[in-house]
């Protein structure tokens, strides 16, 4: 019988969106991981791991980014990058008002990751860095994995100007984002994922990759990043990039893994290794 509390809130952004938030407490755990999903998905989409991370006595807090899950908000559009970094302040705020020395380490997938990375570089304030532990990187969008033209880039830029909520499909396949048949099917079948993009969201994603691709020499905190080599999406040479320029940085490329590596067949062997990362970053941890 699991000793987790689930407590599950709803969280106001200053431009009035409602966040879902669900955080699964662990008695006495030994710190806590703010998950941060990708474009599309929802932070429902890691029971899993959630699952596995309460297992070893850490909490999980996950929330449903604005425009996804059963947050509010258009599908798949921000009016500015500072949405998604105001939103990770705001969780972080509600996970601190309990417990205000509480350990956290940030878990960022695809998009996901670039906000997270982007976070740490520009909203972090000073008086957090011993309490972020550290932030695990999934596959981040810093680029994309076939980058848009010159001229394409100018011109989704040109219609996010006078259209910023123009919606389109976004061109992923689903069999894109995992080797496993099994969850594929789930994928399809769930009807909290979306595949929309707004030119905004587009462009704001892309400029705040580069950015954060040019000022990761100033990352403030350790760095675990893991990205399959085959992925069809995001930039694995980006990712490594990145860990290169980090003070300390840890890149793990994922032999023949594709976009999710949270949903691949083997999940269980990078996550362990996940484990065992974020662990040694908590002074009460046993694997210290």
């Amino acid at each position: 019988m699991s000793l987790t509390r689930t407590v599950e809130t709803e969280l106001t952004t200053e431009d009035g969106h409602a966040l879902h938030v669900v955080d699964h407490q662990v008695p006495y755990g030994q710190g806590t991981v703010l998950l941060v999903h990708g474009l599309g998905e929802h932070s429902g989409c890691y029971g899993h791991i959630v699952e596995l991370l309460n297992s070893v006595g850490l909490s999980v807090v996950r929330f449903d980014q604005r425009g996804h899950g059963v947050s509010t908000g258009t599908r798949g559009h921000i009016s500015t990058y500072n949405d998604y970094l105001n939103d990770v302040s705001l969780v972080i705020d509600h996970i601190l008002q309990d417990d205000p020395y509480r350990l956290i380490t940030l878990f960022g997938h695809s998009m996901g990751g670039g906000v997270v990375a982007n976070w740490c570089l520009r909203k972090m304030p000073g008086e957090l860095e011993d309490q972020i532990t550290g932030a695990i990187l999934s596959a981040p969008w810093f680029r994309l994995a076939t980058p848009p033209s010159a001229l394409k880039t100018n011109l989704i830029h040109g219609v996010s100007l006078v259209w910023p909520e123009f919606s389109v499909p976004t061109s992923i396949r689903s069999q894109e984002l995992t080797r496993s048949e099994e969850i594929l099917e789930k994928l399809r079948n769930d009807e909290l994922r979306h595949n929309r993009i707004t030119m905004k969201t587009a462009i704001e994603c892309h400029l705040a990759g580069e950015w954060a691709l040019r000022n990761a020499a100033q990352f403030p905190v350790p760095v675990l990043a893991f990205h399959g080599t085959s992925d069809a999406i995001t930039s694995c040479e980006a990712t490594y990039e990145f860990c290169q320029s980090v003070p300390s940085g840890r890149f793990v490329p994922l032999d023949e893994f594709i976009h999710e590596p949270h949903n691949d067949p083997r999940w269980r062997e990078i996550f362990n290794h996940v484990i065992d990362w974020t662990l040694k970053r908590f002074p009460r941890s046993l694997a210290a």
